[in-house]
């Protein structure tokens, strides 16, 4: 009998455990307040509630309440009804709970899964063909598509770019083969990496990269997403991973064998289904907001590109047209002919400058690791790791974060929101827009431009691959601020730029709440899932906290 992640003895609980068995044995319990939160003093209560779908009845809480009074414990044990508790203090509970106790009954919690084998609950566990067997010189404009790593993001294998060969080279490889509802795994270099063909998959088969390897459920035992979020889970992560070597390129020695060898906790089909139910309730919202975020981003960079780079309404007013899609006003601010310049046309009125003449440049810095008092504040500080992925644009939260003290003794400095930070040695080229103050480390730039936040983005994003083949250092790719003075871009007159951060401000803010709403989702899904997949959360219970966040 395990001792519950509450502040009592091993002794205590003990105690308490006897009693809730002798007079709540079929009921979750869960403990609340400072015992759940760790601030407890010594005297301070045990609180307590059960979980239960009607009250109980007046003689079980009474007997309850009696053995707690009378038992040897140091201090009181108040015991609550979930029936009977208020919806306002439920929610107060919820915030902090811990489930000292699982329910003997329900849909979604683990006393009646058994745990099984991924032996047992596959029909087939093979790995992708040998490299020798496909390569370049095979592929061809189209046939059955080849499946790696980059189509393996999140739960499901993304459609996307692929590589063919034809159907009668794949009919030679048909070990490696899969259909849609197979999972897929990554057993060398990005190892871990999980994901389902799903039903709506663009083609009906595919064939695995030699890093691959794939299981193909029985489904009347199991379902194929059921056993892709256990593998997403930290229990099935860590058993994936405990047989890996991180020597020369990652590997899972012996995948499939390993694999096999794997146990899961295995529900009920119908608890299956209830558990992906809810999770893909929350897939498909970050989905759609990634989704989202990529396809205003895009219509913002085709809207810069088309005043800054084509000059398509200078082009169009130039041939007596006009400028589609552009108010009056707008329109009017855009001269009516191209001149020539040592870097080419452009637009009357307007020049090309260095970024560095229309954009402050700042650099960052790194409080010393060794003091503690440095780290672990309320001010994000942003290294490489934290770039946005395509289509955000903006960097919400960081993976370290810093205190005032480590700001005064460090050579970081706090941006403001809207700031561009450019990524400047090894990795070189990602940017992020700040939405919020926060700090850099030295590997990094951040420009603020005097004629707009979205303007100084798009215009260095616009030359990021002349950074990249203009880089310096022998040992790390490295972009200096001499490398910066000679970056030429184009600087048009400062109420065409604010125009355009005024049109394209609308789509910029829903990007940023966009990526604000997929990582409170995330966050839940990342709680949610190992609690749903080792059945410490009911169902129905995980269900209302995603209805709670999505209101």
């Amino acid at each position: 009998m395990n001792t519950p992640l509450i502040d009592i003895s091993p002794d205590q609980w003990a105690i308490v455990h006897k009693i809730l068995q002798q007079h709540v044995p079929q009921h979750e319990v869960w403990a609340f307040g400072s015992r759940a939160q760790w601030t407890a003093k010594e005297y301070s209560d045990l609180d307590l509630v059960v979980i239960t779908d009607k009250p109980l009845p007046l003689d079980v809480v009474a007997s309850l309440k009696e053995d707690f009074s009378e038992s040897d414990l140091p201090w009181k044990v108040d015991i609550l009804d979930w029936a009977t508790t208020s919806e306002s203090f439920r929610k107060i509970i919820e915030r902090d709970k811990v489930v000292v106790r699982e329910s003997k009954r329900g849909l979604g919690m683990s006393s009646e899964w058994s745990r099984v084998t991924v032996e047992e609950i596959t029909s087939k566990v093979a790995m992708g063909p040998f490299g020798s067997n496909i390569k370049v010189s095979t592929f061809v404009p189209s046939g059955v598509p080849i499946i790696s790593g980059e189509h393996l993001r999140g739960t499901k294998v993304q459609d996307g770019r692929f590589n063919f060969i034809t159907e009668e080279h794949a009919e030679k490889l048909k070990n490696s083969l899969v259909l849609r509802g197979d999972v897929i795994f990554t057993h060398a270099g990005n190892i871990g990496q999980v994901a389902v063909i799903p039903e709506t998959s663009r083609y009906e088969r595919y064939i695995i990269s030699q890093r691959q390897f794939f299981g193909r459920c029985k489904r009347e035992l199991v379902l194929p997403e059921y056993l892709t979020y256990f593998f997403h889970s930290p229990e099935g992560k860590h058993k994936l991973l405990s047989n890996a070597s991180q020597v020369g390129v990652p590997s899972i020695a012996r995948p499939s064998s390993h694999l096999k060898s794997i146990e899961v906790p295995l529900p009920s089909i119908d608890c299956q289904h209830a558990i992906c139910d809810v999770l893909s309730v929350l897939e498909n919202r970050i989905d759609h907001n990634r989704t989202l975020a990529t396809n205003l981003e895009a219509i913002a960079r085709r809207l810069f590109k088309s005043w800054f780079v084509n000059f398509d309404p200078v082009r169009a007013k130039a041939a007596g047209d006009k400028p589609p899609g552009l108010a009056d006003d707008i329109a009017a601010l855009f001269p009516d002919r191209l001149v020539d310049s040592e870097l080419g046309e452009v637009p009357e009125g307007w020049s090309y400058k260095p970024i560095t003449k229309i954009a402050s440049v700042l650099s960052g810095g790194t409080p010393k690791r060794s003091v503690a008092e440095y780290w672990d504040g309320d001010i994000p500080w942003y290294s490489v790791v934290d770039s946005p992925q395509k289509g955000d644009l903006f960097v919400v939260q960081t993976s370290d974060y810093i205190t005032e003290e480590g700001l005064k003794k460090s050579a970081a400095k706090l941006l403001p929101p809207g700031t561009t930070i450019l990524s400047a040695r090894g990795t070189v080229g990602k940017l992020a827009l700040t939405c919020g103050p926060m700090t850099i480390n030295q590997s990094c730039y951040a420009l603020k431009g005097a004629l707009g936040d979205y303007f100084t983005h798009f215009t260095i994003s616009n030359s990021i691959e002349w950074l990249k083949q203009n880089v310096h250092g022998a040992v790390f790719d490295t972009i200096t601020k001499s490398t910066l003075d000679e970056m030429i871009v184009v600087a048009p007159p400062e109420d065409i730029a604010q125009a355009f951060e005024k049109v394209i401000n609308p789509l910029m803010t829903k990007i940023e709440s966009s990526v604000r709403e997929r990582i409170i989702l995330s966050s839940i899904r990342n709680i949610l899932l190992p609690r749903l997949i080792s059945g410490k959360i009911r169902v129905s219970d995980a269900q209302a906290q995603i209805e709670e966040a999505l209101t």
